[in-house]
């Protein structure tokens, strides 16, 4: 007998969402989003660092901003894992 396991989800995705959020959101929404090693409780010196990095870097704002807007990329995002 052959089961498949179905996963539906759902995106809620404003684009213009992330323009009206402060430095703090987005370098925080950034490192929720995709954490990498970050997510683990013994690098949260450096999360916080890092954090900071993101939010004294206006052009990596901008390109957050944009990222974190975007269905395309999360979706690019989404798959990396799987190709």
């Amino acid at each position: 007998m052959d089961i498949t396991t179905i996963t539906t989800f759902f995106l809620y995705l404003d684009p213009l969402s992330p323009n009206s959020w402060k430095a703090e959101e987005v370098a925080e929404n950034w490192l929720l989003t995709y954490p990498g090693r970050y997510s683990n409780p013994k690098f949260d010196k450096q999360r916080e660092l890092k954090k900071q990095a993101i939010m004294a870097d206006k052009d990596k704002l901008k390109k957050y901003r944009k990222r974190l807007g975007s269905l395309s990329w999360f979706m690019g995002r989404l798959n990396e894992p799987l190709a």
